[in-house]
This record gives structure tokens, sequence and C-alpha cells, in this order.
């Protein structure tokens, strides 16, 4: 087997189509896995070609490449693996259940480059005997639990040390140390600085001279440290409670300016309510008062033009005519006691001529001021001429000079009624 028919035969089907995306030329379109593994194996013993600047030939990409690109992209992503030795790799590479196993050997190429050869002796060997290329590589056996525990969990020397040291880093900027307790850079100042410290200033003065000694693997600060790291989460922890305790206590206070608030904002609208209520009240009652006014002034009219309506009325009933009135609604005063029909100008405007046939009888009533400009009535002017209307108009606004005007127009009327009655007599 070679190791490209090895290095296939760890795939998946999935695996390999995420490879073949890697490799310029190859096909896209291969849907069984027998198929995928066989352009597979002769891309990366052949290459799919591709023109060079002088026409020359030369293998896209191979097996080692890839191996490189696949052990960098992973190793970029995660960086822990560079501080760790070979034996935790390869633990740490058996024990990855999500990992694949083409960046397994990408990463032993990437990072063992020069023991890689040895390393895919083994793994090719555990494949032709059918258990896990990985199986048994390295001497796991002789690490610790612990230390087990700490790779799967990704916990380092260095990582650690490098963690702690931003942290403190990050500390020290927040609560601004220098300047708040002394400068302690040695032993004897930090003991002469601690004897009349508090707490928080002791913590301050540990992180400060922890910051400044360089080598945090040396033993004797290693205990300063573990103390300084756990009194660091113990203030963490008392100044979130605090924090959340103020903040509980603030919003406690604003929910109670919000209820008084609302409170107030509930007694004003009831007091606007009820003023409008009140307005609401008086308001209605003066309309009624104000509605039986006028019914109370339109009886009285009524009752005063009556002598004029049951006049009107009986020199009407010796027209054989029908009225018609042209008023701006339908309430107009003489239209509803001599109970005639009532149009709008613009109802006349509107009127087309077969319309207007059904009006060829009537005589009309146009009040004057129910049209706007002198241009509007000669426009009505002709309409009505055009369609054979007999018309008269009523000047003024009062209902009173109207009834003068009705009865010298209506007796008018009735006399070329008479006389066209007496010439059709004579005639006939």
């Amino acid at each position: 087997m070679t190791e490209v028919e090895w290095f296939v035969s760890i795939l998946s089907p999935n695996d390999m189509k995420m490879i073949g995306r890697l490799i310029p030329g190859f096909p896209t379109d291969l849907v069984t896995p027998g198929r995928l593994r066989e352009q597979l194996e002769r891309a990366l013993v052949l290459g799919y070609k591709k023109q060079g600047n002088k026409g020359t030939q030369r293998a896209s990409i191979n097996i080692r490449e890839l191996y490189m690109k696949l052990g960098n992209d992973y190793v970029t992503r995660k960086p822990d693996l560079k501080q760790i030795n070979l034996q935790a790799t390869l633990f740490k590479l058996r024990t990855a259940s999500r990992l694949r196993p083409m960046h397994a050997v990408g990463i032993l190429y990437f990072l063992y480059g020069s023991e890689f050869d040895n390393i895919l002796h083994l793994m090719m060997e555990n494949t032709t005997n059918k258990v896990d290329f990985l199986e048994g590589i390295g001497t796991s056996g002789e690490m610790s639990e612990i230390e087990k525990i700490e790779i799967i969990l990704g916990i380092t020397q260095k990582s650690r040390i490098s963690q702690v040291r931003e942290l403190f880093e990050n500390f020290a900027h927040t609560a601004k140390i220098e300047g708040a307790v002394p400068a302690v850079t040695n032993e004897h100042e930090l003991l002469q600085a601690l004897t009349t410290a508090d707490r928080f200033d002791s913590l301050l003065l540990l992180v400060q001279f922890c910051l400044s000694q360089k080598d945090w693997e040396q033993n004797n600060i290693r205990p300063l440290l573990l103390y300084a790291e756990t009194e660091y989460y113990s203030y963490l922890i008392e100044n979130t409670k605090k924090s959340h305790q103020y903040e509980k206590s603030q919003t406690a206070i604003l929910h109670q300016k919000e209820q008084q608030q609302w409170e107030e904002e509930r007694n004003d609208l009831s007091k606007q309510i009820n003023t409008l209520t009140k307005n609401m009240n008086q308001f209605e009652k003066t309309l009624i008062e104000k509605e039986n006014e006028l019914i109370d002034c339109q009886k009285k009219k009524e009752e005063e033009l009556r002598p004029y309506t049951e006049l009107l009325i009986l020199i009407k009933e010796q027209l054989s005519v029908p009225l018609l009135f042209v008023a701006p609604n339908s309430e107009y005063l003489w239209a509803q006691l001599l109970q005639c029909e009532v149009l709008s100008k613009e109802q006349l405007l509107s009127m087309g001529k077969t319309k207007w046939k059904g009006y060829d009888n009537h005589v009309f009533f146009i009040l004057r001021y129910a049209v706007d400009s002198t241009a509007e009535w000669r426009t009505l002017q002709t309409l009505l001429e055009a369609n054979n209307i007999r018309y008269f108009e009523l000047m003024d606004y009062n209902e009173l000079d109207h009834f003068q005007q009705l009865i010298s127009h209506i007796k008018f009327l009735r006399e070329e009624i008479y006389d066209d009655e007496l010439s059709y007599e004579y005639h006939n």
C-alpha cells in the first residue's frame, strides 16, 4: 500500500470531497465513493496538470503539500497544540472524538515533520492490522492521569502562565495599581509594604510584584501566584455581589420612582377625565337647550309664516305646473312648506339631456345666493335656456323677501298660463 492509497483509505466520502476542493481541476460531479477515491488517488499521485509560464506542465498539488496545508490551517485555529510535546499531541489526537483523520495526519506532519516518516510507518501498519491508525503510537502510558486530564482540557504550563499574566495585566490597568500602592520589585519591598496594607492593597501589591518578575516558572514565586490568583477571584466575586446588590437597590429605587410617577400621571388623567366629563355634560345640556330653542324658533317662524304659506299654497294650487327650487340644501323653508323638490346647482350642472327632459314642464325658482359667481350664473342660465326650462331668480337672503318675489312670480306665471290656455281654446 502506497502512502497516497493509505491516506485516501482513512478518509470518509465527505473528507474526500473537501480535499477535492483544494485541488485545482478536480471533478465536482463524482457521486459514488469508489469513483471519488479513484480520482483522488490519481490527483495526489499524478496531479491535475495546469499550464506553466513557458508552456511546461507541472503537478498542481502533492500529498505532502496537502498535509502541510491541512496542519497549518488547523494549528492556526488551535495554537495550544504548539505548546505540548509529541507524546501529549498523540494522546490529544486519539481522544479528540470530532477530529477528522485528515487533520490529525496534517497536524503531525506540520508540527513534527522530521519524525513524520516513522510515525507514518506505524500509522500504515495499524491500518493494515485493521485498528485505529493512531493506536499505540507514542508512550502515553507513562503519562499521569492528571497530565492526561490537562491535555484533554487544553491546560498547559505555558498557556496557564500566559492566562494568569494577561489576567493580572488587565487587573493592574483597571485598578490603576501604579500610584495606588508603593512600587515593589523584590521580596524585601513586598514584605515591608504588606505589613501595613489592608486586604485589597495586599492584592494590588502581590499583582504588582508578580508582574515585575520575568520568570514565573521558578518554584519560589508559584505559591504567591496561586494566592494572588485566588485573592483576585475572591475580590471579583465580592465585587460582583456588591455590584449586583447596588443594581438591585437602584432598580428598586427606580421602580419606586416609576410607580410614584405612574400614580401621579394616573391622578392627573383622572382629574382630566372628570373635567372633560363635566364639560361634556354641560355641553350636552347646552346643545339640548339650543336644539329646543331652534325647534321653538322654527315653530314660531312657521306660525308667523302660516298666513303667507296658506296664500302661496292657494295660489300654487291654481297652477297646472310643478315648482322646483334651486337652493344650497334641501331644508330651504319655502320648498318645505310648499312641498316642492329641491336641487343644488351642482346637480343641475351635472345633469344629462335625458334627465333634463324629466323637468321640461317644471318651473324653476333659483336662489341667487346659491350661485357663487356671475360667470357661474351665466353658465346656469345658458343650460336652462338650452333645455327650454322656465325659471325665476330669487334675490336677497330673507325668506319674507323671497315670499314677496314668489307671489309676484307666481301671479305672473298664472297669468301667462291663463293666456296660453285662452289662446289654445281660441285656435281650436
